[in-house]
């Protein structure tokens, strides 16, 4: 005989309640709300009416328990039987409850009990059936799950969305000790060149960008150029725009009106981790060979990365076709590589969400860069992260590629 161990709701005290799923004295699923208690935990299910699985519903390993979630709701279920996970595997069919029971090995009434508590935090469909899950704010359930949540959102998107956006997880936000010390071995920030090192010209910045048109004009004239058959770009010109975009300066900074030193640069950054670097593919400039460079901003130099040329050469195309650009490449990729890890260290829980958009604000200033120099310029949309890693040499997993620019000069 199947049962709940607690009735509904929450604690006196207002802490939220776990509920548990027995097949006599054996548990079988638990349901353990983030931020909100289960709206009817002890709702009933029809034994003959075919149950759908949501599209949304994953199951993943954490510790030594299976878990199953949803970006739709603010509860997870923590799998106690294998005869579950056989039952959610088998969810996916469409099947009554009578027929899971005679597939999976539990009872007909544990059956019902179990899917009762998954459709309470969203992990069965809301469907057109006797007994069904109405509309709840707490969970948005509706009649139709492609009602209740359109269909344009990917599963990987509003699974994202949910995670690294406060409301319906609960985890942990910032510094974390559980990493350690991980890092990733491969960015060193020194002052002197490594041998073997392009050492790049020096650039005066300040007097660089002195004679530049008014920042307004710079915006307005900013153009995504994918016409490569201008002239070489030059290793000056290489230099001024990494000098320009990744020079660090002093700058003061204020934290809970503690006033301090520190250096900046000249986008933000999380924390000034500053986590991201950039990887020049050349084709075309002037003084520098084909192959992939780290640029190192402290030494300003260009740090030649041992990977394949084939996998670079995959690259361009890569974003020739990105471009529509056809069968011709551009004088220069500019890749983005984060150092995954030296961000996640300090933002547990958001340190992605938060690399994408330090992506964006570093794309933008090289762009601006560009447009203010007269160079031509291009963002892409997408990129080939596995070809990146084959081209550099880089660890997949430590020090990725997460966005490219073409860099170019613009025909006369």
């Amino acid at each position: 005989m199947s049962n709940l161990n607690d009735p509904r709701g929450e604690f006196a005290d207002g802490s939220l309640r776990t509920f548990t799923a027995y097949e006599g004295s054996t548990p079988l699923l638990s349901v353990v709300p983030h931020r909100s208690p289960l709206p009817d935990p002890m709702r009933q299910t029809n034994p003959n009416v075919p149950v759908p699985l949501s599209r949304f519903a994953y199951l993943r390993r954490v510790g030594t328990t299976m878990r199953l979630e949803t970006p739709r709701s603010a509860v997870y279920a923590e799998i106690l039987d294998p005869r579950v996970g056989a039952l959610v595997a088998a969810l996916a069919f469409d099947l009554t409850p009578t027929e899971l029971a005679a597939r999976t090995g539990l009872a007909v009434d544990s059956t019902c009990a179990c899917i009762g508590l998954l459709e309470s935090m969203g992990a069965i469909a809301p469907a057109d059936r006797p007994g069904s899950l109405k509309a709840n704010p707490s969970l948005g359930g509706v009649v139709d799950e492609d009602v209740e949540i359109p269909q344009t959102w990917e599963f990987h998107d509003l699974l994202f969305h949910s995670r690294v956006r406060a409301g319906r997880q609960r985890q942990k936000l910032g510094r974390s000790t559980r990493f350690g010390d991980i890092g990733t071995g491969s960015y060193e920030e020194s002052t002197e060149p490594l041998p073997g090192d392009v050492v790049l010209p020096r650039v005066d910045v300040a007097n660089a960008v002195a004679s530049d048109r008014p920042f307004g004009e710079v915006l307005r004239s900013r153009s995504t150029d994918r016409d490569w058959s201008g002239p070489d770009l030059q290793l000056s010109q290489v230099s001024e725009l990494l000098a320009r975009v990744c020079e660090s300066f002093p700058r003061k900074h204020g934290l809970l009106g503690d006033q301090g030193d520190g250096f900046g640069r000249t986008y933000p950054s999380g924390g000034s981790v500053y986590e991201t670097d950039l990887v020049i593919v050349p084709t075309r400039v002037t003084g520098l060979p084909f192959s992939a460079y780290l640029y190192r901003p402290h030494s300003h130099s260009l740090s030649p990365l041992r990977g394949s040329d084939e996998s670079a050469i995959k690259l361009l195309y890569n974003a020739s076709e990105a471009t529509g650009g056809g069968v011709s490449t551009p004088q220069a990729l500019v890749v983005c590589a984060a150092r995954f890890p030296d961000l996640a260290v300090k933002y547990e829980g958001i340190a992605y969400s938060l690399m994408l958009k330090h992506v964006g604000i570093l794309m933008a200033t090289v762009a601006y860069t560009a447009s203010a120099m007269g160079l031509g310029c291009a963002l892409l949309g997408t990129g080939n992260s596995d070809d990146f890693a084959a081209a550099t040499g880089l660890d997949y997993y430590r020090h990725g590629s997460v966005g490219e620019m073409t860099l170019s000069v613009p025909p006369a």
